[in-house]
């Protein structure tokens, strides 16, 4: 009923403007209250078209204090209208409106009036989104608002010109969209328009185009930067991260990705000329900017067009300014995949690189586009491993070096080695290609050599067995060996060789080839040293088992079985001295890795066995079976559950015969109400999987055999009552669950129901008559709360 008022009080609220003497405060409150009806009422076209509100909310717009209450009401009438179709004739007269304001809008640019220019631009960007199919329709009328939405874009504050670049994303979808299938996307980023029909081909010339040079231009640094705030500078680098970079992928969508870098590039040598008399290093940096922004939506494999080779050509003749450089380094990097096919420049490129990872100023990006070329090229770039390697044993020690930068080179260094041929390759008599294990020797020698270093100046821990801690920190003595750890771990990690990642769980993999293998086998001796040494301190330990980690993977069961014994030992002896997760999840990864069909004796599956014993007795003992114990020590209880699913997946017989599977069944009750999102995930994932292996057809990723699907049945049988309880009275009655796991435990009941509907019906038969008869009087019947 008060929505059917709509017109009556608007008209009332008319009334009030035509009062002599009316002051600017009763003025507001009836714009304010007319904004208010606006959008909770019902109004009719004729109704707004005859109140005189709406063309006073245009008049008002030069009256003192009254400009910003009159770009609300303007805004909020260009939305109304672009709500039905019926409104048409609201919109021919709010056209009309607005283009008549745009010379005040000029206006107020020319003064430098910030906050009106920022006024007149929301009530454009109002009508391009509210009208956006008629501009798009390139309608006559609607394109003074197009034009001043551009002039709102080149304003040079970036608080003004941010609002207007959602119209022209949008603008630019629009007309991709309108015209079929013209825009064609060869992988995810790369952008090409085949085709470009009238309509568009008017915006790009017309506009977009234009825009492009605006875009570029509101990249530049402004000349009062160093004067910013930091919270300034970073508001600044992220507007250019996020809005600019969207920003050119709009206008590629529209103009295609070559066409955009080719219109780029012309402002790019226009500036480069330019620098020699103005100095100005900030055009040039922000031309680099812009091409590297639309590197992703030019087509870099297929590409023949000479724009991408006479930009990288220029790089290394760019004028020596800190920023032209570092910007002109990670383009260098984003191009790299155009060197695939024109390995000419490479080694000019590569050089340029490898000489700014030298200067402070520029190391970073240096480090990240050292290893986009080796990403990108590493199938091409072979016959320079033996540089790559060099120069890194060359810059690792200097000081501006970050650990974020040891990481990139070394992640590009791992893609190199690991597409080499196992053995050196050869032309015409000379070797051009240094073998994988050569190479693998090489890198790995660096990296142990600062290893051994630090350890024979540290001094070892004293760890006592008789004290033992999962409460240990870190010390700040032991950080350049924790460092030192994780650039192995990295290298490691990136080397897609042998079991490693891509190949997991495949069986035996040849092409590790045995001359790799022993070079990750000798990295053994000193991660072990470490391990025994400095076990008290977390973050060694932490990078220390990554390390173990990418060396057990990648030399998976071919390779891994003779250091398994040795490996498992000291992971165990560790953990009982110093109770971090970290050992539990190796412990996981081991058995992930080694874990295969046992025969009676098999001597892997016994070493695997005690393992998990050993863990498991640490783990019960640091952790009691109550909420207490659990919420002190979530991440034990995820790796520990983790590790559980791994054997339960792997050795499901053997798991359910130990003498460990029904202890663990009870201890984890309390994880179905830990208020902790990844560890009560872990619990509530071990439950169905143990659940699940007693099922006649199990839906999990192994079938389980006769006995297996015998022995779960058994575990269950005995225990499965406790779990019913765990999820009816703690979970469900005392309402200890959150409510975003409701989902997930009534999944579980689901689950543990389908084990036996008979059972199941028993159970809670069982449970709800028990706590009935404890339920005190005056409370709820718990079997409604259940139900």
């Amino acid at each position: 009923q008060l929505g059917r008022m709509t017109p009556q009080i608007l008209r009332w609220l008319a009334s009030f403007m035509g009062v002599q003497g009316l002051s600017q405060n009763i003025q507001i409150q009836v714009f304010r209250c007319m904004i208010n009806w606006l959008r909770a009422g019902q109004v009719s076209v004729e109704d707004l078209a005859s109140n005189p509100l709406v063309s006073a909310s245009f008049d008002t717009l030069y009256a003192p204090g009254l400009f910003h209450i009159s770009i609300e009401v303007i805004c909020e009438l260009v939305a109304l209208s672009g709500c039905r179709p019926e409104y048409e004739p609201l919109v021919n007269y709010l056209l009309g409106k607005i283009i008549a304001i745009i010379p005040g809008f000029q206006h107020a640019v020319a003064s430098e009036d910030e906050d009106s220019v920022q006024g007149f631009v929301r009530v454009f960007c109002e009508a391009g989104d509210s009208w956006l199919a008629l501009i798009a329709d390139a309608h006559p009328s609607t394109l003074p608002i197009v034009e001043a939405l551009l002039q709102g874009a080149a304003y040079p504050v970036v608080d003004v010109s941010i609002l207007t670049l959602r119209f022209w994303h949008m603008l630019a979808e629009v007309l991709s969209e309108h015209e079929g299938n013209q825009v064609s996307r060869p992988n995810q980023y790369v952008i090409e328009v085949k085709e470009k029909p009238a309509k568009r081909q008017y915006f790009i010339s017309t506009f977009f185009v234009r825009l492009t040079d605006i875009l570029v231009n509101s990249a530049r640094y402004p000349l009062d930067f160093e004067d910013y705030a930091d919270d300034q500078k970073d508001d600044f680098r992220r507007y250019r991260k996020i809005d600019l970079v969207d920003a050119f992928r709009g206008q590629c969508l529209i103009m295609g990705g070559l066409p955009c870098l080719t219109r780029i590039f012309t402002l790019y040598q226009h500036n480069l000329a330019e620098y020699e008399r103005t100095s100005d290093w900030r055009a040039i940096e922000a031309s680099l900017f812009a091409i590297r922004s639309v590197a992703r939506c030019v087509n870099l494999l297929s590409n023949e067009s000479d724009i991408v080779s006479l930009v990288l050509q220029s790089l290394p003749k760019l004028p020596d300014h800190k920023e032209i450089q570092y910007t002109a380094v990670l383009v260098a990097g984003r191009y790299a995949e155009w060197l695939v096919q024109h390995t000419e420049l490479f080694p000019i490129l590569f050089q340029f690189i490898i000489n700014r990872l030298a200067s402070a100023n520029t190391t970073s990006a240096a480090a990240l586009s050292f290893k986009n070329i080796c990403v990108s090229c590493k199938n091409v770039i072979g016959p320079h491993t033996v540089n790559l390697i060099d120069i890194y044993a060359q810059v690792q020690t200097l000081p501006s070096l970050r650990m974020e930068d040891h990481c990139e080179i070394l992640e590009g260094l791992g893609y190199v080695i690991s597409n080499l041929t196992a053995n050196p390759s050869s032309l015409n008599g000379s070797t051009t290609t240094i073998g994988r294990a050569d190479a693998l020797r090489n890198t790995c020698l660096i990296l142990v050599n600062q290893l051994n270093s630090l350890i024979t100046t540290l001094p070892p821990q004293s760890p006592s067995l008789s004290k033992p801690s999962s409460n240990i920190t870190e010390n700040s003595l032991y950080n350049p060996l924790s460092n030192a750890l994780n650039k192995l771990a990295t290298f490691l990690k990136y080397l897609e060789i042998g079991g490693n990642r891509q190949v997991q769980n495949s069986g035996e993999d040849p092409s590790l080839g045995a001359g790799s293998a022993n070079v990750l086998k000798d990295l053994w001796p000193v991660i072990d040293r470490i391990l025994a040494g400095y076990v008290n301190d977390v973050g060694v330990m932490e990078q220390a088992v990554r390390c173990a980690r990418y060396i057990i993977e990648s030399l998976n069961t071919q390779y891994g079985g003779p250091l398994l014994s040795s490996f498992v030992s000291r992971i165990a002896e560790c953990y009982k001295i110093a109770r971090h997760a970290c050992f539990l999840y190796v412990g996981a990864t081991v058995v992930r890795v080694f874990a295969r069909p046992s025969t009676p004796g098999d001597p892997l599956a016994h070493s695997l066995f005690q393992l998990m014993s050993d863990l498991t007795q640490t783990t019960f003992n640091e952790v009691p079976s109550n909420a207490r114990g659990f919420g002190e020590h979530p991440d034990l209880v995820q790796e520990y559950m983790e590790l559980a699913v791994q054997f339960i997946n792997k050795y499901p017989v053997e798991y359910f015969q130990s003498h460990f599977s029904g202890a663990t069944f009870q201890w984890a009750l309390p994880g179905i109400t830990l208020h902790h999102r990844e560890a009560s995930k872990a619990v509530a994932y071990y439950y169905k999987c143990l659940i699940k292996t007693s099922y006649t057809h199990s839906t999990s990723s192994h079938t389980p055999s006769n006995a297996a699907f015998s022995l779960a049945r058994d575990l269950l049988s005995q225990h499965g009552h406790l779990l019913l309880r765990e999820i009816v009275v703690s979970a469900i009655i005392e309402g200890k669950i959150s409510t975003s796991r409701i989902a997930r435990t009534t999944e579980l009941l689901q689950i543990l129901k389908n084990y036996d509907v008979s059972v199941f019906g028993t159970w809670l038969t069982g449970l709800l008559h028990q706590i009935s008869t404890q339920t005190p009087p005056n409370t709820k019947d718990p079997t409604d709360i259940v139900t």
